[in-house]
């Protein structure tokens, strides 16, 4: 087995540099091993098949390492453009199909052939066609010697009647054989022309189906955005209207969940009982009967203002639960019990009011103050009454000034009174 040229092994170097860099000169030289020497060995075997006639290496080494080498190369590049080229004309994965069918074969089948138009390959190939070509031309029908015994003349000329009727069949038997090869070959490639054509159709089919899929995915889009701006409209009514519903936040500060849904109120204390004596009483009260309900908080409602240092107790105080649940159970106890708190005969427990209804309460009691001022100067002898069950409001001489209907809202004056209005502080 001969060496490979020099040139090549120049490559060789150069693979071994840029593997190593990545995984050092040992596996380097084991990678670069395992490509090209079982190859080169494989190639020695088949070229010693030959027996009378086999390749040089030169033109074997040049085809071999252009296929190796030089081919993958420009096919890798030649292919990256093309693909692309198409996805840019069309979709990616229209590009990725094409570049698998139709591009890459016909970009690595044309290099191929490329590589036997190399000057060392082409030679050798021309020279092997030349060769046959000169032999199937000196090849001529020529009449042996004559045989012992037989007369020289007749045997030259019986040979010569030979050769005029043997040379037209070796004529059509050469012929024969070149119409034979064509047929072969165009055989062959209509084969190919046909495999090629199945390609292209399912290609089309796999375009047409992409292209419904996208249109399909278009519309469904298109629905999704028209859905979107629906639901934004809708979004944008309905904060509209919890905006307009004039609702105050819950919970501590002005905003988030009402503490007063887990808490039960102890109301009606006296005014001689301080702050520490209410809440010794409320604590008590639940470890006696409830030693097992913990309990979050114990409070005494203050009103007034922290920055004007004018904070006064009110004669109502809290107990406060984990949850409104756990504060059901204990107000149900509380009721069919008829629990009082000991030496408080007078202090009443009921549901905590929530800050709603509160705020309720204080816009009613707003609403009497303003008609009583409104009514001083004009008629002052009108009963102006609170109405706090049944149809909340305020009435003036029995008649309603002021409408606080069911639910979150604080009211609005009505009638004669309409140009009245409440206050806009927070409730």
């Amino acid at each position: 087995m001969q060496a490979p040229p020099t040139r090549y092994l120049w490559f060789f170097l150069i693979m071994l540099i840029a593997l190593s860099a990545s995984f050092g000169y040992g596996l380097a030289a084991l990678f670069l091993g395992m490509a090209f020497v079982p190859a080169l060995l494989y190639l020695n075997w088949f070229r010693n098949f030959e027996k009378h006639d086999p390749e040089p290496w030169g033109a074997l080494y040049q085809a071999f390492f252009w296929g190796a080498i030089t081919g993958i190369i420009l096919a890798g590049v030649v292919n990256s453009i093309l693909i692309v080229m198409v996805a840019l004309a069309t979709t990616v994965i229209v590009a990725e199909i094409a570049g698998a069918v139709i591009i890459a074969p016909f970009v690595e089948e044309f290099l191929k052939a490329m590589g036997l138009m190399r000057a060392g390959v082409k030679e050798e190939v021309d020279e092997v066609e030349l060769n046959s070509k000169a032999m199937l031309e000196s090849l001529e029908v020529q009449t042996p010697p004559a045989p012992d015994g037989v007369d020289a003349k007749f045997y030259n000329a019986m040979g010569s009647l030979l050769d005029t009727k043997v040379a037209p069949v070796l004529t059509g038997l050469q012929q024969l054989t070149v119409a034979v090869n064509d047929l072969q070959q165009n055989a062959v490639h209509k084969q190919e022309f046909t495999n090629l054509v199945g390609e292209v159709e399912r290609i089309r089919i796999g375009c047409e189906q992409e292209f419904a899929r996208s249109t399909e995915m278009a519309s469904t889009l298109t629905s999704l955005s028209q859905n979107s701006v629906i639901h934004d409209d809708r979004i944008g009514a309905l904060e509209t209207q919890f905006r307009n519903l004039n609702v105050k936040g819950k919970g501590k500060g002005k905003s988030g969940f009402d503490d007063a849904f887990n808490r039960i109120a102890f109301t009606k204390w006296s005014d001689a009982t301080g702050l520490e004596d209410r809440l010794a009483a409320m604590s008590a009260f639940m470890a006696k009967h409830f030693t097992k309900v913990a309990v979050s908080k114990v409070g005494v409602i203050h009103r007034g203002s922290f920055k004007d240092k004018t904070r006064t107790m009110t004669r109502v105080g809290f107990v406060e639960f984990a949850s409104s649940d756990i504060r059901d159970f204990v107000l149900a106890k509380i009721e069919s019990k008829k629990l009082k708190v000991d030496g408080h005969a007078g202090v009443g427990i009921e549901r905590a009011r929530t800050r709603n209804a509160s705020d309720r309460n204080n816009a009613l009691t707003e609403a009497a103050d303003l008609l009583k001022e409104h009514l001083a100067t004009t008629a002052p002898e009108l009963d102006v009454v609170i109405q706090w069950t049944g149809r909340r409001g305020v009435t003036v001489g029995g008649g309603y000034a002021f409408d606080q209907p069911s639910g979150t809202s604080m009211g609005e004056f009505v009638g004669d009174f309409e140009t009245l209005h409440l206050s806009q502080k927070t409730w």
